[in-house]
């Protein structure tokens, strides 16, 4: 029963007032819809386990976004907060912070950038509105980080992902890399989303002008 009474104990938090009276919550805890996305992406937050009919401010990083009132039982609902057009690509924290009692909770938002066909879009403009780390102050300083020889032509750019750089050549095959080069075989990395791979072969073809297609 000891055993019991310690477990409980380290997962409630307790307000105890003056006279004996008080009131236990569960610990915070918030959870994001969705999960990941480029900068920009709406999200959706929602917490529990707060004081309750308190304020909850919700950050993204540092920057303060949203407030939220939690109710009764010390949970609020679908507070919509917006990543950062800055945020770089990587992980960061979306936090939950009452201020009246101190408590918060946080959950991590992936940015990327996922550059996931030739020329971006199905226009093939070859323009990322979510590009905030090159632009023409930095892309001077750039570099090559690394390279790889296939065993034909290739012609097109290739598409990143997930954090893997996919790339089709002549030589019949199509490679996968992690960012750092790697074969994505050796440096493991979540595999994209099929609906987000390109080209999609239900798309009906683009009528030329003349009649014919392309």
């Amino acid at each position: 029963m000891l055993h019991a009474n310690v477990k409980w104990a380290a997962i409630r938090t307790c307000v105890v007032m003056l006279g004996g009276a008080g009131w236990c919550w569960a610990q915070p805890a918030i959870t994001l819809s969705p999960t990941s996305g480029p900068p920009t992406t709406k999200i959706s937050v929602s917490g529990s386990g707060f004081a309750p009919n308190t304020a909850v401010d919700i950050y993204f990083g540092a920057t303060d976004e949203a407030s939220a009132n939690t109710n009764g039982s010390g949970n609020f609902s679908n507070i919509v907060i917006k990543a950062l057009r800055s945020a770089r690509p990587g992980t960061h924290s979306v936090k939950g912070v009452a201020p009246q009692t101190g408590t918060s909770a946080q959950a991590p938002f992936l940015v990327w950038t996922n550059w996931s066909m030739w020329g971006f879009l199905l226009s093939h403009g070859s323009f990322n509105p979510y590009e905030n780390v090159l632009s023409e102050e930095t892309v001077g300083g750039a570099g090559l980080r690394w390279s790889y020889t296939t065993g034909g032509l290739v012609l097109s750019s290739p598409a990143v992902a997930n954090g893997v750089v996919y790339v089709g050549s002549y030589d019949n095959n199509v490679y996968a890399f992690g960012l750092t080069g790697a074969a994505a075989a050796e440096e493991p990395s979540a595999p994209p989303a099929p609906s987000s791979l390109k080209p999609d072969f239900n798309l009906r073809p683009l009528q030329a002008a003349g009649g014919g297609q392309r």
